[in-house]
């Protein structure tokens, strides 16, 4: 077993508990996102966060969902067949008060503000609105933060929107992180359930980035792992990063589970996945986020690309 701690100085006596209760909390927050396992002293960049943080939180209390928010998507290719089978859909504010603010920063002060569960509804309806477009064995990734997941209400309103949408369950693949699963596990398998029976995909996002994730796939029932970026990183740094993929891949398709390899962005790393079996795989070298709009030209990119390339052979 291991903990994470977070740690601050007392600057001087009038400081109350409170304050010193927020700051230790915030620098426990950081320990627990950066690694685990690990010790945090906040200081004054933590300080200058906070602020910004409380900024970010007030605008979105008073946010117009259905104006500042937009999606973008991101490709997930097949290697092995040359073809796109999901866009993962990214969550972007453009808002009134504070112009574009970065995804991990507005997603995480929603999240910990509790926030989050009444921006899905409206992101979910967004997505699933443009996915309806697309070819009908294109899929959408939509991803639900841990509130989502562990709070019933907030199920009861996603499997509204699916139900009403048009869009086929099949079609849907809810990526759900391990967070959900340490608060809660009871509760996000009934969520999972639910899920399944509606008939909708479920993915475990950022795999092998955490302590237990090998013992979901046991009592889980997901459809696709998502091979945390982490590991591509290192496949130029020593054969072990490879090692582990192929073995996370081996184990996926050993027990019938697809698998999808994060942060691609390299030939190198492309011709290195290939090797160790991978056959579905995200990131920049098959396409960077885009909005909606540019989605049917970038099919018919790759549909023609793909049609010189059997003519060729």
């Amino acid at each position: 077993m291991s903990a994470s701690v977070g740690f601050t100085k007392r600057q001087s006596d009038d400081e109350g508990a409170s304050r010193l209760l927020e700051r230790a909390d915030y620098a426990l927050y950081e320990a627990k996102e950066q690694s685990r396992g690990i010790a945090v002293l906040f200081d004054a960049g933590h300080e200058a966060l906070i602020r910004s943080t409380r900024a970010v939180e007030q605008a979105l209390r008073g946010i117009d969902s259905n104006k500042e928010l937009t999606l973008a998507f991101q490709p997930q290719y097949d290697i092995t067949h040359n073809r796109i089978v999901a866009f993962e859909a990214l969550a972007r504010w453009n808002s009134d008060k504070l112009g574009r603010v970065p995804p991990d920063v507005f997603i995480r002060a929603a999240e910990r503000s509790g926030l989050m569960t009444s921006l899905t509804p409206v992101l979910l309806k967004k997505a699933l609105e443009i996915c309806a477009a697309w070819p009908d064995d294109i899929r959408v990734a939509f991803n639900l933060s841990a509130r989502d997941v562990l709070s019933s209400k907030a199920v009861d309103r996603i499997l509204e929107i699916v139900e009403t949408s048009g869009v086929a369950p099949q079609r849907i693949e809810f990526e759900i992180t391990e967070t959900a699963m340490l608060t809660d596990f009871t509760q996000a398998l009934n969520a999972i359930a639910r899920f399944k029976r509606m008939g909708c995909r479920i993915a475990l996002d950022d795999f092998g980035s955490g302590y237990t994730n090998f013992g979901y796939l046991n009592r889980v029932r997901v459809d696709t792992v998502k091979i945390d970026r982490s590991f591509v990183l290192e496949l130029d740094q020593n054969d072990r990063a490879e090692k582990i993929i192929k073995s996370i891949i081996d184990l996926a398709a050993n027990l019938g589970i697809e698998h999808v390899v994060e942060g691609v962005e390299t030939t190198h790393e492309l011709q290195r996945l290939q090797s160790a079996g991978a056959k579905q795989v995200q990131g920049y070298l098959f396409g960077k986020p885009m909005p909606s709009a540019e989605i049917s030209n970038y099919l018919r990119q790759q549909y023609e690309g793909n049609l010189r390339r059997r003519e060729a052979v």
